[in-house]
């Protein structure tokens, strides 16, 4: 699979990553698991799967085959295979092992503290080409051009977000995760909204927050919540 996607390291480079890491004294362990790659299985999936296991990992990010503009899989979009029932599987395999799905990607026995800023809306820096920071209420975006990166690190477009725009991205983040949303975030109807939700055992709430129990509704939950 990893030679299919392009990668330039194979399964066993990842294998003895993983362990050197290990034997080297790292305490937490990551691993990455992609699916949905044209021919991907069940069979061969819990095979992966099972290969994971056996490794000294803490943590494990599940990652579905997307085709973007501009990569080399633009012109092959029959490569990325899209199976809302094999997700929710690996959702179940995955969470069996003992790992907690803490937010749509990934599971552990802790939660990430670097994932878990992102999805409660914190300030970030992006440091590099192409990495994108965000402070208060500004998106940061440096050039993507290394070389001109180099030359004017400093050289910045700004993206100003607006009240509606944050609390879309909030909405987004927090049912996408374990963070939920405050319920004081939202407007009277929007919480008219969450509670039909509630009602339906859409969303749970618990110390004035609420929380979604399936993430693969949370875009579907949050334009609800929005009045769409």
């Amino acid at each position: 699979k990893l030679k299919t996607l392009g990668r330039a390291h194979n399964t066993q480079h990842a294998l003895e990553a993983i362990k050197n890491a290990s034997k080297i004294g790292y305490k937490h362990l990551s691993l990455d698991l992609i699916y949905g790659v044209q021919g991907d299985t069940k069979e061969l999936l819990q095979s992966d799967i099972e290969q994971a296991f056996e490794l000294p990992i803490d943590h494990i990010s599940l990652y579905s085959l997307t085709i973007e503009e501009k990569t080399a899989f633009e012109k092959s979009p029959e490569m990325a295979t899209e199976q809302l029932d094999l997700t929710q599987w690996l959702f179940d395999e995955i969470s069996a092992k003992g790992f907690e799905q803490y937010e749509i990607s990934n599971f552990g026995k802790y939660q990430s503290k670097h994932n878990i800023g992102y999805w409660e809306h914190k300030p970030y820096i992006g440091l590099g080409a192409g990495a994108v920071g965000f402070l208060d209420t500004v998106r940061l975006y440096p050039t993507t051009d290394i070389e001109a990166y180099i030359d004017a690190p400093l050289t910045i477009k700004e993206e100003h977000l607006n009240e509606a725009e944050l609390l879309n991205e909030k909405l987004f983040l927090g049912f996408r995760s374990c963070v939920g949303i405050d319920q004081t975030l939202l407007s009277k109807p929007q919480r008219v909204q969450a509670q039909m939700l509630y009602d339906g055992r859409l969303l749970n709430f618990n110390n004035g927050r609420y929380f979604n129990p399936n993430f693969l509704l949370a875009d579907e939950i949050t334009l609800r919540i929005e009045g769409y």
